[in-house]
């Protein structure tokens, strides 16, 4: 089952391949939404593109579980657990790009989970209006920062939401940006699992404008 509210990128590599922490278990047959479009404060543009995951596994996922997506061009989509799809083929991550996460359909979300992203960008995060999210607690700001990957602690925090602060503090203080993320491979992410004393039913989602989306994301930048 999915809260309504709690999840959260925490991590992204320029391009198409990126990873998520569930936080939360995950239904069977759930999906979630990833979307590079710029969103005007009611709507998504067009233009750009989204990708689906979906839990196809047949099971719950556990809270603390890493999940690892690409969809690079030329290469099959992949995920370590569940399935995804690319419903619109324009997703790309360039430096100032924002990408969101949400429940519904394409783009027609129902819940905003996460956003990460350039906010000073107009192809960033610059609205977040009618999201529900808020910079430094449900979204990332990026700064134009583009081979980031959340660096932080991944245990001994009493309660999931305790992570918000480590993944969005300002300044990326918890993240690495290093060029040499760009040179990771699909499922090199760091796949170590967030835990919770005790555990709670939050689900969040970290991405990377590199390779991965919660844990990572990459692709040649380009609008």
């Amino acid at each position: 089952m999915l809260s309504p509210r709690g999840r959260q990128i925490a991590e992204r590599q320029e391009g198409k391949k990126f990873s998520f922490i569930a936080l939360a278990d995950i239904d069977n047959d759930q999906s979630i939404f990833f979307d590079d479009s710029e969103w005007t404060g009611t709507t998504f543009v067009s233009g750009e593109g989204a990708i689906e995951w979906n839990n196809s596994s047949g099971d719950i996922i556990p809270a603390g579980t890493v999940i690892s997506l690409s969809s690079n061009d030329g290469v099959l989509p992949s995920a370590n657990f569940g399935s995804i799809t690319e419903p619109d083929s324009g997703f790309n991550l360039a430096s100032i790009d924002g990408m969101f996460a949400y429940l519904g359909s394409v783009r027609n979300p129902t819940t905003f989970l996460a956003g990460i992203g350039d906010a000073s960008s107009s192809r960033g995060l610059t609205s977040l209006s009618g999201t529900g999210l808020t910079l430094g607690i449900t979204a990332v700001n990026t700064a134009g920062a583009t081979n980031i990957q959340y660096n932080g602690t991944r245990a001994g925090l009493a309660d999931f939401s305790d992570y918000l602060a480590e993944i969005n503090a300002s300044g990326l203080g918890s993240w690495t940006n290093a060029p040499n993320l760009t040179t990771l491979t699909i499922g090199t992410f760091n796949t170590t699992s967030f835990t919770a004393i005790p555990e709670q039913s939050t689900l969040m989602i970290s991405a990377s404008l590199l390779g991965c989306l919660i844990l990572g994301r990459s692709r040649p930048s380009h609008s």
